[in-house]
């Protein structure tokens, strides 16, 4: 295994970052969000460096661009899934049935506060704070793994108590 440092990296950087932020716009359609893809690429690249052959470093790179990029879009369709399924559950009916749609609000309020805390906590942050899994199961010491999990618990509570 050949030696990577900081130089090898910096040229890599200079080099790949125009075409790794193009990959990564391709993909999710939103400039932000692809600069924050490249950058956690680079990060994970950098992170790795000891463990990956100089020569596929670029390799990596692209795949890491890529599978961040699909796993941020993954994130965005599960929101704005749940977004229709919250906005499904308080359908306003026309002004006749504001009492009906506030019932519906509370009741998924309601329902909310009796998930355990971390699953609650969780949802939270990343649907109404909008935060990335990877994000959250940093601050928790968790992997993204457990966060997909208590996201799943919740949403499957929310779906039988409200259906």
């Amino acid at each position: 295994m050949s030696i990577f440092g900081v130089e090898e990296f910096e040229t890599m950087f200079r080099e790949e970052y125009r075409r790794c932020l193009s990959t990564a716009l391709q993909i999710v359609g939103d400039a932000e969000a692809g600069r924050d893809i490249v950058s956690d690429s680079f990060a994970a690249v950098w992170k790795n460096r000891d463990n990956i052959d100089a020569e596929k470093m670029r390799g990596y790179l692209y795949a890491c661009v890529r599978n961040k990029a699909l796993t941020h879009m993954k994130h965005i369709r599960m929101s704005d899934s749940l977004d229709s399924g919250a906005h499904i559950a308080v359908a306003d009916d026309g002004d006749a049935d504001l009492m009906l749609r506030e019932s519906r609000i509370e009741a998924v309020e309601r329902e909310l506060d009796t998930l355990p805390e971390r699953t609650r906590y969780v949802l939270e942050q990343c649907y109404y704070r909008r935060r990335s899994y990877r994000d959250v199961a940093d601050e928790l010491g968790i992997s993204t793994n457990g966060v997909k999990k208590h996201i799943v618990k919740a949403m499957a509570h929310l779906r039988s108590a409200l259906t």
